[in-house]
This record gives structure tokens, C-alpha cells and sequence, in this order.
């Protein structure tokens, strides 16, 4: 005995749907329909669930779109892609895609990929890893600067850490790092790094540039294979010095062996260079009362005037003028086998082979030499 209203004719639906009782389109309920569509509650499939679009929450609150072209299709008409919107009229709905990995048998988040809104751009996206790579600290970077068109404008940087390990072609767009943090032998958390904290790296924030190896300062080698190495503008060294005159403008002296005078010339401290050489370079304005000789030198210390002395001028390294009448004296000395680290100090001697010795502008420069 059949159905007395049947919903079925062999295998072939013959009604337009099936459906539960209750059934409320997109809140209660079942319906499978005779043209293929079908709406569920929830599902649980075992198997795969095999399909060319996927559209999650149909149109309206915010959902989620992904597409695969269809066999046959030619690349240049069509494209495969997860879209992400909201019914916001900015369409800027945040989204997260969280990576899992099996940690000692549980499931725990290894890395994150978000969306954000900033300041009206159009695409924001931020990568996280959710534990430091070891030795370098936990970060993430963000692509930044899609405009209208969609054209991307640049790839931004923000306060994080960027990891690259291999060759990333930038297509002539620009790279920004918007850190304004401060570069120092230790420091962590500076604009851009080549090299692993723990060794050997070169730094660089807005307005520093600095070798460093495992937290202390290295030597930075320019043009270490050879060529020019052109500047464009002055040139500003930390350990080179020009000091002209003293306290009180002139040195004066009587002694005839060599004697500083630091109240009124040229004396100063500096950094050692690690090859441990230098040029000092020293001049003055002399003139002697009699028919003696007016002779001025330098001597290196440590640290200050009563450190230990390193080296003291000898006849080949002395600015010498004999007669009265006022004459520029200048010479220099190349001074090797000093310690590679520490500070040095520099002064200046004088000497009076007989009458007064007067030494105007009085200027002692010292040049690290590599």
C-alpha cells in the first residue's frame, strides 16, 4: 500500500522541498529542496566536503566568502580567494586566522594572522608569533598602505621584530620602519638589525649606525675590500679633536726640558681605537723673547694628567722655532702600541731653550688610525 500523499516517486523527489516541522529559513530548522539546495541547522560530516564556494552567514552579518575558480577557467578570469567582510559601511570588520600546533599532546596557538583598521587605509594585516624565537624576542610585522586602487604603496614596519631568512624582492615599493627607539651596544628593541643578537650584528635606528658584537660595541668596516668611500659633507668624528687656545689663550714658559701646561694649552681625553694607533697632529704661533729655541711636543696618557704615560714626543716628533720673531710651528706624530680600549689623554709640552717662549694658538689633533 503506497503513500497516501508521497514525496517521492522511485528515487526522484517529486514535491519542490522536504523540510522539518517546525521550519524558519535561517533560524529553526530543516529543508532540502527538489533544485539541490538544502539549509541545516548544524551538520557533522566524517568524510570531506568537497566544493567549489563556500559562503559562511549567507549576506548578512559578517561572514566570511571563499572561492575556488572552476576547472577550465583561464587564470585571467578569475582567481581563488577567502574574503572577509561585515555589514559595516567601512566593510573594516576585524578578522584572525590562529595556525595550531600540537605541543606535548595539546593544542596550542603557534602563530596569528589579523586584520585592523588604521586610520582609514583600506588593508592592514599583522603576523604574531605566540612564543619568542629564540634568541630573537617575539614580534610580528604588518603590511601596510593599500590604496583605492588597491595598488600596494609600501610595506611598513611597525615596533616589532621581522625575521627574514631568505631574499625578499620589494618590486621597487619602499621599506619603512616607523621605531624611533635608540640604538646601544645592548639594545633590543632598535629599528633594523642584521645578524643575531648573541654574535656578530650590524644596527641601525634613525640616526645611528653601529657593529656590535653579543652586547659591546665591534668595529665597523667600511670599504674593508677596497674602493673609495665618498661623504658628501663634513665629517664629524668622536675621537678626533681640534682644541684651540687654552684657559687663558696663551702658553708661557721658561723650563728648559719639557713641561705641560695644562691651565692654558690644549689637553683632552679620548677613546683608544682597537688597532691602538693614532696620528696627533699640533701646531702653534711661537716666538721667543731671546736667541733660543721655542720647542712644543705631546705626551699621551691614560685616562687623565696623572695617568700612566704611553708616549711622550721625541726630537722627530717635535714643532720647533729658533729666534725671536713670531712664527707657526706644526708637526705631527704616529703613535702606535697603545691599548685597544679605554680612554686616552692628551696634552701638550713646551720648552724654552733659553729667554721666554710664547705659544699662541695652541691646537693638539688626534686621528684614530685603523
Amino acid at each position: 500500500m503506497g503513500l497516501k500523499d508521497p514525496i517521492v516517486a522511485g528515487v526522484n523527489l517529486i514535491r519542490s522541498a522536504i523540510q522539518s516541522v517546525p521550519f524558519v529559513s535561517g533560524l529553526l530548522g530543516w529543508r532540502i529542496a527538489r533544485d539541490g539546495t538544502a539549509e541545516f541547522n548544524d551538520i557533522t560530516a566524517r568524510g570531506n566536503i568537497i566544493g567549489r564556494e563556500l559562503l559562511t552567514n549567507g549576506a548578512g552579518l559578517p561572514y566570511m566568502h571563499l572561492y575556488t575558480v572552476p576547472a577550465g577557467v583561464e587564470a585571467d578570469e578569475g582567481f581563488n580567494y577567502i574574503e572577509f567582510f561585515s555589514n559595516a559601511a567601512d566593510e573594516d570588520e576585524p578578522f584572525t586566522i590562529i595556525a595550531y600546533g600540537d605541543d606535548a599532546g595539546s593544542l596550542t596557538p603557534r602563530y596569528s594572522i589579523r586584520s585592523a583598521d588604521l586610520g582609514g587605509q583600506l588593508l592592514v594585516f599583522t603576523m604574531t608569533a605566540s612564543r619568542p624565537l629564540s634568541p630573537q624576542p617575539a614580534g610580528g610585522f604588518s603590511f601596510h598602505g593599500v590604496d583605492e586602487g588597491g595598488d600596494t604603496t609600501a610595506l611598513l614596519l611597525d615596533t616589532c621584530s621581522l625575521i627574514l631568512g631568505d631574499p625578499v624582492d620589494l618590486d621597487g615599493k619602499s621599506i619603512v620602519i616607523n621605531n624611533p627607539n635608540d640604538l646601544s651596544p645592548t639594545s633590543t628593541n632598535h629599528g633594523f638589525q642584521i645578524g643575531t643578537y648573541s654574535d656578530l650584528n650590524l644596527g641601525i635606528d634613525t640616526n645611528e649606525v653601529m657593529a656590535r658584537d653579543n652586547g659591546a660595541a665591534a668595529t665597523l668596516n667600511l670599504q674593508n675590500s677596497g674602493g673609495l668611500l665618498q661623504i658628501g659633507a663634513p665629517v664629524l668624528c668622536g675621537d678626533m679633536r681640534a682644541l684651540d687656545e687654552g684657559a687663558a689663550g696663551n702658553v708661557v714658559t721658561t723650563s728648559a726640558t719639557f713641561a705641560p701646561d695644562n691651565a692654558n694649552g690644549p689637553n683632552f681625553t679620548f677613546a683608544y681605537p682597537p688597532s691602538g694607533r693614532v696620528l696627533v697632529l699640533f701646531s702653534a704661533d711661537a716666538v721667543n723673547s731671546g736667541a733660543g729655541f721655542s720647542n712644543m711636543t705631546i705626551r699621551i696618557r691614560n685616562t687623565n694628567a696623572a695617568g700612566a704615560i704611553q708616549f711622550t714626543g721625541g726630537s722627530e716628533e717635535t714643532a720647533r722655532k729658533e729666534g725671536t720673531g713670531r712664527v707657526t710651528i706644526s708637526s705631527f706624530a704616529v703613535v702606535t702600541g697603545l691599548p685597544t680600549s679605554g680612554t686616552g689623554f692628551v696634552e701638550g709640552l713646551y720648552l724654552a731653550s733659553s729667554g721666554t717662549a710664547t705659544f699662541r694658538n695652541p691646537d693638539i689633533t688626534v686621528v684614530p688610525v685603523t
